[in-house]
Order: structure tokens, then C-alpha cells, then sequence
């Protein structure tokens, strides 16, 4: 499966695809397949540490 991750703050060039094998279920567990997803610019903002501490309270 695609998965897309980043190890570093940054901005979107940091964020990277990356093929994960897919996991092992547990009991109880189910996997969803997802078709598209985006990243927006709040995930930006939180992703490069630009959002201020005493708003994530």
C-alpha cells in the first residue's frame, strides 16, 4: 500500500510516498481502502511547526 510520510518538518517538497506492506489485522480490526486523499493547508501549517503552542491547547 502508498502511505505518505515525512521525518522532518518541512513544507509539502518534505512529504514523501512511500510503499508500506499492508498490515496485519487484528480481531476486531478492519482495513479501508482509500481512493484519494489531500493534504490541505492546515496540515501544512502544523506538518512545518509554524502553528503557535497555545493554539494546539
Amino acid at each position: 500500500m502508498k502511505t505518505v510520510e515525512f521525518t522532518i518538518p518541512g513544507n509539502y517538497e518534505v512529504l514523501k510516498i512511500v510503499d508500506r506492506p499492508i498490515p496485519d489485522l487484528l480481531e476486531g480490526q478492519l482495513l479501508v481502502r482509500i481512493t484519494l486523499a489531500a493534504v490541505n493547508a492546515v496540515d501544512n501549517t502544523v506538518r512545518s511547526g509554524n502553528l503557535q503552542e497555545d493554539i494546539l491547547r
